[in-house]
Parts: C-alpha cells; structure tokens; sequence
C-alpha cells in the first residue's frame, strides 16, 4: 500500500503539471487535460480499495509481485 501511494503522489507531483504541455504537443483539445486528471483520480479511487482487498485476502507478496 505504500508502494501504491508513492506511484499516486508520483504522478500528481511529476506527471500531471507536465500533461498540458503533453497534451498540446499532441494537439490535443485544452479541455483533455481536465478528463486526464480525472481519469488519474478515478483510477486510484477504484485500484486502492480492490488492492487493498487483495492484499488482505492474498497476502502482500502476492500483490507487489503480481
């Protein structure tokens, strides 16, 4: 679960403030960058729980080698 937090706070301190400026290379519509952050959130909000139910029934190995 910590390796897990530190890929969320990763991704929100290197790779989101670097998104516009990907996404404009891309021409990618302004309002894209808006649905990236988003998705970024949703994923975590869905991924934390599922793992973290995994890692209760399975065992923490099996989560972090998997």
């Amino acid at each position: 679960m910590i390796f897990i937090s530190f890929l969320s706070n990763f991704v929100f301190s290197i790779v989101i403030p670097s998104l516009p400026a990907f996404l404009v290379s891309l021409g990618a519509p302004p309002y894209l960058n808006g649905w990236a952050v988003a998705a970024n959130s949703a994923g975590t909000f869905l991924a934390s729980p599922l793992l973290g139910f995994w890692s209760d029934r399975r065992g923490v190995k099996e989560v972090i080698n998997h």
